[in-house]
């Protein structure tokens, strides 16, 4: 059996006896680490805003907690 050739930047990864991942740790790297990073912080704003729902302190989140909720749940 012979397989295609790839010229990209392909780095092949295997993790079984016939599973081959390419692409994984070299391809948008940057990008990767950027949607990684921005994940984290959209979860901890959607964490800090469900406790001040909670709580019902703070006035500015209790009068616009549809607002808010649209804007950050929607992502």
């Amino acid at each position: 059996m012979t397989y295609p050739v790839k010229n990209d930047d392909f780095f092949p990864y295997a993790d079984g006896a016939h599973a081959f991942w390419t692409g994984y740790f070299v391809s948008r790297v940057a990008l990767k680490g950027f949607v990684k990073d921005m994940s984290k912080f959209i979860q901890t704003v959607r964490k800090h805003v469900a406790e001040l729902k909670i709580r019902n302190e703070m006035v500015s989140v209790r009068d616009n907690a549809k607002q808010i909720e649209t804007n950050i749940f929607a992502v």
